[in-house]
């Protein structure tokens, strides 16, 4: 993704399947808001369980009005499993990356790390 360079990214890893995951969107949604015409792009990586893991996905998204970039781990693992490729353990987790491409905060369930990091990285 050759548009997020230079950018601070926030990596969302979530499911619908997870209370605290989609209890946290609203908060995203108004990081997203508030930082992104500051040069933060969000980004949610979902996975999910059963058959019908990509429709359940769909719904959500709509559900929690996510307007942002949505990836679905389940699909393509093969070729590149985003959880597996950032160790995540449990849901949520939230990943912080600077332009450089170095994670800077990595939080498992709050949001509050992530969210001092912004406010001194932007200054707001």
């Amino acid at each position: 993704m050759a548009n997020l360079r230079g950018k601070y990214v926030l990596l969302d890893f979530w499911g619908s399947w997870c209370g605290p995951c989609r209890a946290s969107h609203p908060h995203l949604k108004a990081l997203q808001a508030h930082y992104g015409p500051q040069g933060l792009e969000v980004i949610n990586i979902a996975q999910e369980n059963g058959a019908d893991a990509r429709k359940i996905w769909l719904k959500a998204v709509e559900e929690d009005q996510m307007t942002w970039t949505q990836i679905l781990n389940n699909e393509d693992r093969e070729v590149c499993d985003v959880v597996k490729l950032y160790g995540i353990t449990a849901f949520p987790t939230k990943v912080l990356i600077d332009p450089e491409g170095k994670i800077i905060v990595k939080t498992v369930g709050e949001s509050a790390p992530i969210d001092e990091k912004l406010k001194e990285v932007f200054g707001n």
